[in-house]
């Protein structure tokens, strides 16, 4: 046997585990959803291919409105989270040993996000919420809560890499404090923006409220389902997995189309840079 041959062999026995396990765990369920998403009668075990599912869902009012709740959400926190996480990280940066100050606002991310919407729901009982603007109001702190250390870190890391005399020698030309930021703390982070306005756009779409509410009819009474709280009524409560699974694929599309224009976008205006 030829030694390019076992190198070629001894290389794919390294990748196969992580095929197998992209295949099992990845491929097969998006097959499933696609398969049960275009099926007009899932419940039969035959596949009759069609449309159905898609047109219940967007007949389904609770949808129409979970992609609406998800949408206001996704608009309003993701600027509020990343607008507080370049503040923080920027006065972190600047302290002794901000390490110490990272570890501490990274602790609320260790928590479980059900036991950190069942404190929320204690301190601010929603489930006696008299109009939907409070409910989204408060569905919009919990996401930031919940997002906001994560982003802390990673723009404090940015921060923390930036050579300080780019802010020396823009001193000594006089430029301004606020005149940095945009030309030097904005450029320098970046790809560090880059990479969390994109994460933050996906986990704004996968949004879901566990422990603000008792259930999804709780959450539906009071204005608070998102998408992928509807898909999760619709396999644990409902088990309607033909609607699920048509949910499930238009929620992949915006996810997907999305990124797509984020990244456009922000390659566009590197090019111009």
């Amino acid at each position: 046997m030829s030694k390019q041959k076992t190198n070629w062999l001894y290389q794919a026995a390294w990748v196969m585990p992580a095929v197998i396990l992209i295949l099992l765990f990845i491929a097969y369920p998006v097959f499933i959803i696609f398969k049960n998403g275009f099926n007009s009668v899932p419940v039969s075990g035959e596949f009759v291919g069609g449309w159905y599912q898609f047109q219940q869902i967007f007949e389904d009012k609770n949808f129409l409105y979970a992609i609406l709740n998800t949408v206001i959400y996704a608009l309003i926190a993701i600027p509020i989270s990343l607008f507080l996480a370049i503040l923080i990280a920027k006065g972190i940066s600047k302290v002794w040993h901000p390490r110490i100050l990272q570890s501490a606002f990274f602790m609320p991310f260790l928590a479980s996000s059900l036991a950190i919407g069942m404190v929320f729901q204690t301190i601010f009982n929603p489930m006696g919420f008299t109009n939907q603007a409070q409910t989204k109001a408060l569905l919009v702190i919990y996401g930031v809560f919940q997002t906001l250390p994560f982003r802390v870190i990673m723009f404090t890391t940015a921060y923390m890499a930036i050579d300080k005399r780019l802010y020396q020698a823009a001193k000594a030309d006089g430029m301004k404090s606020w005149k940095m930021f945009f030309k030097i703390d904005l450029v320098e982070i970046a790809p560090i923006l880059l990479y969390t306005l994109t994460t933050g756009i996906i986990s704004a779409l996968k949004f879901i409220p566990f422990g603000l509410f008792t259930n999804y009819n709780a959450a539906v009474a009071h204005g608070g389902q998102t998408i992928v709280y509807y898909i999760y009524a619709q396999i644990n409560e409902i088990q309607n997995y033909g609607k699920a699974s048509a949910a499930s694929i238009i929620l992949i599309l915006i996810v997907l189309t999305l990124t797509i224009i984020n990244r456009l976008v922000w390659r566009k205006k590197r090019a111009k840079n």
